[in-house]
Formats: C-alpha cells, sequence, structure tokens
C-alpha cells in the first residue's frame, strides 16, 4: 500500500527445488481478476524461465568443473623431475593461479622463496611458514 500497490500477482523462480528468486506484478488501480489462461501462461512463462536459469549455472558449473580439470593437468606435466621448481612455477603461473582462483602463489622449498603474482614479500613469507610450522609442531591445525 504504501507504494500505491492495491494488487499482486507472484510467481516462484524455484531451481534445485529452493526457491531462487520471484517474478512480481503490481497494479495500482484496484483489485483485478486475471483470467485463468493469462495466469497460467504466466506460470509457463516462469517455470520456462527456471529451467532455463537452472540449465545456465549447470553449465556454468561443468565449464568451471572442466577448467579446474585442466589446470590439474597442465600443473602435473609442469611438475616433472627434469626442471628446477622456479621453473616449473614460472611456467605453470596461469595454470597455478586458476587452479584456486587466486591473485598470487608462494611457496618455499629449501630456504628459496618460489612466487608469482600478488604475494607479500619473501621475508613476510618466511615469517608465515615460520609461524605456521610453530604451530603444526604444537599439534594445531594451520
Amino acid at each position: 500500500r504504501n507504494m500505491g500497490v492495491s494488487a499482486l500477482l507472484c510467481f516462484a523462480v524455484v531451481i534445485k527445488n529452493k526457491l531462487w528468486g520471484l517474478v512480481s506484478c503490481h497494479h495500482g488501480e484496484g483489485p483485478r481478476l486475471i483470467p485463468r489462461t493469462v495466469r497460467s501462461d504466466c506460470l509457463s512463462i516462469v517455470q520456462a524461465f527456471s529451467a532455463r536459469l537452472s540449465a545456465m549455472i549447470a553449465t556454468k558449473r561443468n565449464q568451471k568443473f572442466a577448467a579446474l580439470e585442466e589446470n590439474k593437468t597442465a600443473i602435473a606435466r609442469l611438475l616433472h623431475p627434469g626442471n628446477a621448481l622456479p621453473q616449473q612455477i614460472a611456467a605453470g603461473t596461469d595454470f597455478l593461479l586458476g587452479a584456486v582462483e587466486c591473485k598470487g602463489f608462494a611457496m618455499i622449498v629449501d630456504d628459496l622463496v618460489c612466487k608469482s603474482g600478488q604475494t607479500p614479500s619473501d621475508t613476510v613469507i618466511q615469517q608465515i611458514c615460520s609461524a605456521a610450522a610453530t604451530l603444526m609442531k604444537r599439534g594445531n591445525a594451520v
């Protein structure tokens, strides 16, 4: 009423048996009888929209999964014994960052900091690893 609405017709947009949203129709000139055929057509349109949206969400999820699988395969190919770790990380930067959707990656091997993308300084990375090692020695999860 505070928006000048005196009649309302709503349809639920349902994805995987959960309410995802609503399609809401407002009328400001008093209650109105909407013919059954019009309500039925509106419901059919909203159900078709729900089905299409559900398919789009599933496609997006499948594409993301496929991209992660490609990254995993590419990383496995890069990490072969013939290359030194810094070269492997440099060659696989895009795969490493894409695998976990991050902006930076760092790793310490034999006191050598290997990093790519946006990361803290080497000193800060070493401090983080030292703190994590201390927690692990105390039996804490990191």
